[in-house]
């Protein structure tokens, strides 16, 4: 295996609640490859798999898990970068980081960079909402007449 860590990683991460994203009858034809990459880059957890087996039969499932977690290892490995961790903080989604060890720390630093600055600026715009809320109503209020 390319990445061993990794994989183990993904079999101990914790379970994540996602809505079923395929149907019995996509089991036979389903690009498992992809699918794996695509629920990586979402944030999903690797137990995502897990309705997978519930859903298409267990020959189908136990050929497609080998190849849908080759597709997760490489979507994790664009996911759990400190860009990627910066954009998640930046938008003000949780760190529920999926990243093995050995990539979360990049991955957390570019999230508590973004959710810092993201974080000072609510509070300066919260700051400036209840300073003019605080304002007598004329000083709120624009002038009107002729310049006076």
């Amino acid at each position: 295996m390319r990445y061993p860590i990794i994989l183990l990683t993904l079999f101990l991460s914790a379970c994540s609640s996602t809505e079923t994203f395929i149907t019995a009858e996509q089991c036979g034809t389903q690009n498992w490859k992809k699918l794996g990459y695509s629920s990586a880059m979402k944030g999903e957890s690797i137990r995502v798999f897990d309705q997978i087996k519930k859903i298409c039969n267990s020959q189908q499932a136990a050929l497609a898990q080998p190849i849908f977690v080759d597709g997760y290892s490489d979507g994790l490995i664009e996911y759990c970068t400190f860009d990627n961790g910066f954009k998640i903080g930046e938008s003000g989604l949780t760190s529920d980081s999926i990243c093995p060890l050995e990539l979360r720390k990049e991955f957390l630093a570019g999230y508590r960079q973004a959710k810092l600055i993201r974080d000072q600026t609510l509070a300066e715009m919260e700051r400036e909402k209840r300073m003019r809320e605080s304002m007598p109503n004329s000083a709120n209020t624009p002038r009107s007449g002729n310049g006076n």
